[in-house]
């Protein structure tokens, strides 16, 4: 890992792909929480946006 800027309490640095998992584990990076699709439309979440070749469908 190369220190590309540093400040009083946070870093940016440069990292060969590689270590990608060693850094998330060092950082404790977590992934975000999703719904799959199946499970929003069963909870009656709308979806956020509409394909282009849908929305041309629907405006036909």
């Amino acid at each position: 890992m190369k220190r590309y800027q540093a400040g009083e309490t946070e870093m940016r640095a440069v990292f060969p792909p590689e270590a990608l998992e060693q850094v998330a584990r060092v950082i404790k990076a977590r992934r975000k929480h999703t719904l799959a699709p199946e499970e929003a439309r069963r909870r009656g979440f709308k979806p956020t946006h509409i394909a282009t070749s849908e929305f041309e469908k629907q405006r036909a």
